[in-house]
């Protein structure tokens, strides 16, 4: 594809492009959009009330460059945990922090990465 959106990079076909290339340029479409957004869980490993911890990600497909990371908590009240991303993930994952007030069970947090789309070849 030899066009791209200019706000995110987005890739798309020309009209001087052959139709019969058609499916292989919505494929590489659909997999450079799949590829911005992954996201996944992780255990945060609790060992002591009010003592930080981290749990390290590597996201499934690396990014082009650091993508944002979103993180928070899959369920248990949220005055009794505090979670948080360290402050410089990179392209192949990131760390994540945890922190339990109460109790040292360790709990799940979900993380979102957003990263530029990269045009699949």
């Amino acid at each position: 594809m030899p066009a791209a959106t200019s706000g995110r990079n987005l890739p798309y076909p020309l009209g001087t492009d052959r139709l019969m290339d058609g499916d292989d340029q919505i494929r590489k479409l659909a997999q450079s959009v799949d590829n911005m957004i992954q996201s996944g869980q992780v255990t945060i490993p609790i060992t002591a009330v009010a003592t930080p911890v981290s749990a390290n990600v590597t996201f499934p497909i690396p990014f082009a460059s650091p993508p944002a990371v979103l993180v928070g908590i899959v369920s248990g009240n949220p005055g009794t945990f505090t979670v948080a991303v360290a402050p410089s993930p990179t392209a192949t994952g990131c760390v994540i922090w945890g922190r339990r007030e109460t109790g040292t069970s360790s709990y799940p947090a979900v993380w979102l990465a957003i990263g530029p789309v990269v045009t699949v070849s």
